[in-house]
């Protein structure tokens, strides 16, 4: 909890700073998830996304991923998967290989129901 509020204090600023840098918006999120404020963390991923589907669409696929990251932060497996499943499905750096070793995706590959849902993808 005191890395994800460090976290949060210092990408609060540079946001601040540099409302439009879609990368500090995603990671203030993902440290927003982690402090369970989730509806805040939903609105600046969001905002990240809708941000950098203007400028790069690889960077775009990334703000997708941090996007789902926050759902399972934040435990809306259903979100999380929907954004896994549309990253799987088009062009990006995102893996069913990612899904198995990242640590960040366990408790959704832990669920039988959403495991089994993503081996068919």
């Amino acid at each position: 909890m005191k890395n994800y509020k460090s976290a949060r204090d210092i990408l609060a600023l540079y946001v601040r700073k540099n409302e439009k840098n879609y990368a500090y918006r995603s990671s203030l999120a993902i440290a927003l998830a982690g402090m369970g404020e989730k509806t805040k963390a939903i609105e600046e991923g969001e905002k990240a996304l809708l941000l950098s589907g203007t400028q790069n669409k690889m960077d775009e696929s990334d703000m997708r991923i941090n996007l789902a990251k926050i759902s399972v932060l934040t435990g809306d497996y259903d979100n999380a998967f929907t954004l896994i499943s549309f990253s799987l499905n088009n062009p990006s750096y995102f893996s069913k290989e990612i899904l198995l070793y990242d640590p960040v995706w366990k408790p959704l590959m832990d669920n039988p129901q959403y495991r089994k849902k993503i081996k068919k993808l």
